[in-house]
């Protein structure tokens, strides 16, 4: 038995996401990261109101 897992089709989905985030800054990964964590703020201050 391999304690390697076989990725899901979630992981897959997580990938693809991962990259067309960073492929939408033009591969500037700092950017993608930036761009997700103010997504994230903008969602979480308007699911408290």
């Amino acid at each position: 038995m391999s304690s390697v897992s076989k990725p899901s089709e979630r992981d897959e989905g997580l990938d693809a996401a991962v990259e067309q985030a960073i492929a939408v800054c033009d591969g500037d990964m700092r950017a993608a990261v930036r761009a997700l964590i103010v997504a994230n703020n903008f969602l979480e201050l308007r699911s408290r109101s």
